[in-house]
């Protein structure tokens, strides 16, 4: 006698899950999911550092130059330009380097979200195909 009103409520209780579940799954989730996957992209910008290294492509790797001579050397004006030369290409191919790896990867966290987001709002689609699949199959 007691548990036929307990079923009643458990049940009760179970076909409310669905509305609540797919109100959640297509507002609150989605608006939760957009926020995370932003902070991802957010985290992967400045931790590659793109826009600092951008501004500071064509720098000095490590700040490491010749400094001037004190009389006219024309040797040392030639080694001092050669120095600087080469640490502002190899200073610029580092960077560059690590630009590209950062967009790349901020370009990978992109197309990722987009994927799960596309995944999940088809998930409850897939939810009601399966069971429907095996509702069949019971028959």
């Amino acid at each position: 006698m007691f548990i036929y009103p307990f079923v009643i409520i458990i049940s009760m209780n179970f076909f409310l899950l669905f509305p609540y579940y797919f109100s959640w799954h297509y507002t609150r989730a989605i608006k939760d999911m957009v926020g995370i996957w932003f902070n991802f992209v957010w985290f992967i910008y400045n931790f590659f550092s793109i826009k600092i290294l951008a501004q500071t492509l064509f720098s000095p790797i490590k700040r490491l130059k010749e400094g001037n001579a004190r009389s006219f050397d024309i040797e040392k004006l030639l080694e001092n330009f050669v120095v600087n030369f080469v640490m502002r290409v190899v200073g610029f191919f580092s960077r560059a380097s690590v630009i590209f790896v950062g967009l790349l990867s901020v370009f990978l966290t992109l197309l990722l979200g987009v994927i799960a987001f596309l995944v999940w709002l088809s998930l409850p689609i897939a939810l009601v195909f399966v069971m429907l699949i095996s509702f069949v199959g019971l028959f």
